[in-house]
């Protein structure tokens, strides 16, 4: 992302990056975790972690979540298509496991 030398919002949906060089893997950049967009609204949020703040297809389920260890999500009726949206609510657990000493 060191290419990146202005991030312009055209309008509501458009987002327009100026490069300072030529970058074959800039595209690359954008499916990683560098080009995330973050709503103002969760910038110095200390709830982020239970009240996150968003637009997709899934809205966290704060009341069958437990931070740090399971999340889960419940589909966003306000999401503006359905088609991707098949499945009604998703969860995940996250597990640490120990070698044996």
């Amino acid at each position: 992302m060191a290419a990146l030398k202005t991030a312009k919002a055209v309008d509501a949906t458009t987002l327009e990056l100026t490069l300072s060089a030529p970058d074959p893997a800039f595209l690359n950049y954008l499916s990683k975790d560098a080009s995330f967009m973050q709503s103002p609204a969760s910038f110095g949020n200390a709830d982020i972690a239970t009240k996150p703040v968003g637009s997709g297809p899934y809205v966290l389920d704060t009341a069958a979540t437990v931070t740090g260890t399971s999340y889960s999500y419940h589909r966003n009726p306000n999401y503006w298509t359905r088609v991707w949206c098949t499945t009604t609510t998703l969860s995940s657990t996250s597990t640490v496991t120990r070698p044996p000493c």
